[in-house]
């Protein structure tokens, strides 16, 4: 199967934790791939997502060797966090795919609520 030699990178989306995210990565098991759900702190918006890049720089660079690729597969914010090592921090050079769902690209009107 494509993509079984890079580890795969849950990360959930706001205010969740790896919990949610247990149905996925019990089926990525099962399908062979070896998972690590990782839950940049705090997930409720009240810090940067530049921040929550950088944890998720950190948890990469002390998880994985400096030559092993990783795939993401992200929900929600997760997937803006993602984005942001990416393009930001260099992840480029480490993330062979990033899958996100349900997120925000183009912003959202609840960022905007008191």
């Amino acid at each position: 199967m494509v993509g079984m030699e890079n580890p795969v990178l849950l990360l959930p989306g706001y205010t969740d934790d790896e919990d949610d995210l247990k149905t996925i990565a019990a089926y990525l098991w099962e399908a062979g791939f070896q998972v690590y759900p990782f839950s940049p702190r705090p997930s409720d918006g009240s810090v940067l997502l530049e921040d929550l890049a950088l944890q998720l720089q950190a948890y990469i660079e002390l998880t994985f060797g400096p030559e092993q690729a990783v795939d993401l597969v992200a929900f929600s914010m997760g997937g803006l966090i993602s984005r942001w090592y990416v393009q930001k921090l260099g992840g480029d050079q480490r993330v062979q795919r990033l899958i996100t769902l349900a997120t925000p690209h183009n912003g959202t009107l609840y960022a905007y609520m008191p």
